[in-house]
């Protein structure tokens, strides 16, 4: 099965963000401001 460049791409990306999303929910919940 071939996938297209950009779908990896955007794959990719998508877990970047949602991976810095929980980070930050993380050390809110950690360091509360």
């Amino acid at each position: 099965m071939w996938v297209p460049c950009c779908a990896i791409l955007i794959g990719a990306a998508v877990a970047t963000v949602a991976g810095l999303l929980r980070d930050a929910e993380a050390r809110t919940e950690r360091f509360p401001s």
